[in-house]
């Protein structure tokens, strides 16, 4: 089983992936915009993380960061 990260710089890539493989995104969000990214998922997957991290750690309220995700 191994870790894949991806980013936005990997589009139009293509990832080769195993069973129990998890996939990690990161793609750029400033949550204040009000846009977020949305998904759909087979039942398949799993969302074993969705979170927002800040680009530089405690800076000032609607800093722009991304958003992390990853799928077993």
């Amino acid at each position: 089983m191994a870790q894949i990260r991806l980013a936005q710089a990997d589009a139009g890539e293509t990832a080769r992936l195993r069973v129990g493989d998890t996939v990690e995104l990161r793609l750029p969000e400033v949550r204040a915009s009000g846009y977020r990214w949305r998904w759909r998922l087979p039942d398949s997957v799993r969302v074993v993380a969705d979170e927002h991290v800040r680009s530089h750690g405690e800076g000032p309220p609607g800093e722009g960061g991304v958003r992390r995700l990853a799928l077993d």
